[in-house]
């Protein structure tokens, strides 16, 4: 696991980049699993 900072620097990006795409894949991460997997969803605590 890396900062924040330190991948924005690896990668070449503003730290703001770094969070918006970890922000947008994890967003899709879920809806693919949701797909995959419909019964961990009732499973989930609210």
């Amino acid at each position: 696991e890396m900062p924040v900072a330190e991948t924005a620097a690896v990668l070449a990006v503003a730290k703001g980049t770094v969070k918006s795409r970890l922000a947008r894949a994890l967003v899709r991460l879920r809806n693919v699993i949701e797909a995959e997997f419909p019964e961990l969803r009732e499973e989930a605590v609210p």
